[in-house]
């Protein structure tokens, strides 16, 4: 199992290569994940089907009554985490990339990404959320573009969160490590003077 981690001030982001369902067992503190979901919020494939197959019946049931049609692009639903494991989880719908809207794509991604840390904050409970790579899957936003805007989204929304202090990214496959690891580290390089 592959970790990177760096605590700054009082928040701390931390990047561990394993499924997002696993985040507990590599920090206990994590009480609520982030679910990519589609617009919709009925589950589909890839985590967001896991994560309903992990959860069970009862959390469609809930997202139903939450949302009877859909979801805005970075609007966030808050729900049960049901036999998750977790407290909550938080779904989200990030953008389709478009590379004719590169701009576009950006703005909701950062927003995606806001949207969740400071919903998290909101509930007050949660002091460890965890987090998988929004949009990089079938909506097809590069990996090298997404990680930077994730990474430096979530380290300014940290920085200003106040029950919040940890956001553990967790990445099923070794290539999303390494590529939000560079990322990780590229950001602290350049905000080395304002930590």
């Amino acid at each position: 199992m592959t970790r990177f981690s760096c605590t700054v001030q009082k928040w701390q982001i931390k990047i561990i290569n394993c499924s997002l369902l696993d985040a507990k067992k590599f920090h206990p503190n994590v009480t609520a994940i982030v679910n990519a979901a589609n617009v919709y919020m009925r589950g589909g494939g890839g985590l967001d089907g896991a994560i309903h197959a992990a959860a069970g019946p009862q959390l469609l049931a809930e997202l139903k009554q939450l949302v009877p049609d859909k979801t805005q692009t970075a609007q966030v639903i808050v729900s049960k985490g049901y036999k998750t494991g977790f407290d909550h989880i938080l779904h989200v719908a990030g953008p389709v990339y478009s590379e004719k809207n590169r701009d576009e794509s950006r703005r909701l991604l950062e927003g995606t990404y806001r949207n969740a840390i400071r919903e998290a904050d909101k509930l007050k409970t949660i002091t460890a959320l965890g987090l998988a790579s929004i949009s990089t899957g079938i909506y097809g936003y590069p990996l090298n573009d997404a990680a930077p805007v994730a990474i430096s989204t979530v380290a300014r929304e940290l920085s200003q969160a106040e029950n919040l202090k940890t956001v553990v990214f967790t990445m099923f496959e070794k290539r999303e490590f390494d590529v939000f690891t560079k990322a990780y580290e590229q950001w602290r390089k350049n905000n080395e003077k304002d930590l």
